[in-house]
């Protein structure tokens, strides 16, 4: 069996002999969001495998590639798992400006003491790169200001980001009564993504990650730099973006 606890630690640059605590769960959040970028080019170009623990590891971990939220959550909900953390992954509906939309988000809670918590390293550049506690509390982080607020069936992340300036905004519900009972049960979420007329990850190639200073974000058309609040944005010729794909994400698509 791969030694996941080694590999992930190795992919996002944290010692091995570091012991994780909920009180610096956020250094593993912000490596994780800088390593593992979020990215959907195996939907693009066809390269889609089953969701299984071992896929998983063989994609991101050997690989050296990115994933969507049902790939990057439940890869940290199993290496959290490996180092003792009370973990459990939800179904969520993103908000499409609108509305929520289908059940196809995936995300995870963690128990610490007599409290959950939210976590999310799948949600784009909506990351909180905190935990986020389940009681309504507002937690800040250098992408903005997240908090869980509990409607009438199920709950709400709200999202306060950065660099957006829209005030709080819904990012999606989620539901306590519906867990995801197995990895397995993911491969239902990527077939969506894949097929579906109202999927945004199946229409161009989207790769984005954290820095350390903000974020940069790879399509076919543009190469985005958000640092120390100010934007750069730099047209992608076509027939560029593998290169840049690999100069700038280290992805060898």
């Amino acid at each position: 069996m791969n030694d996941l606890n080694t590999m992930f630690r190795k992919r996002i640059c944290l010692q091995t002999n570091f012991q994780i605590a909920f009180e610096n769960l956020e250094n593993v959040l912000e490596l994780t969001a800088k390593a593992i970028p979020f990215e959907n080019t195996a939907v693009m170009f066809n390269r889609t495998n089953a969701i299984s623990r071992d896929n998983l590891i063989e994609k991101m971990l050997i690989q050296n590639e990115g994933g969507l939220c049902y790939e990057l959550n439940p890869l940290l909900h199993l290496f959290l798992s490996e180092n003792g953390f009370d973990s459990a992954m939800y179904y969520g509906r993103v908000h499409n400006g609108t509305d929520f939309g289908t059940k196809t988000h995936v995300m995870f809670l963690v128990k610490h003491g007599r409290r959950a918590y939210l976590i999310d390293t799948g949600f784009g550049g909506n990351l909180p790169l905190r935990p986020v506690p389940m009681n309504g509390d507002t937690v800040h982080s250098r992408n903005g200001s997240f908090k869980v607020t509990e409607v009438s069936d199920g709950h709400v992340l709200m999202m306060n980001l950065a660099t957006s300036q829209k005030g709080w905004t819904p990012g999606y519900k989620f539901y306590l009564n519906d867990p995801v009972a197995g990895i397995g049960e993911l491969d239902r979420v990527q077939k969506i993504i894949k097929e579906s007329e109202t999927s945004p990850f199946n229409k161009e190639p989207l790769i984005t990650a954290f820095t350390e200073a903000g974020r940069h974000t790879l399509t076919d058309k543009n190469y985005t730099i958000w640092a120390d609040g100010h934007v750069d944005k730099t047209e992608v010729l076509p027939g560029q973006f593998y290169e840049l794909a690999e100069k700038y994400f280290n992805l060898k698509i």
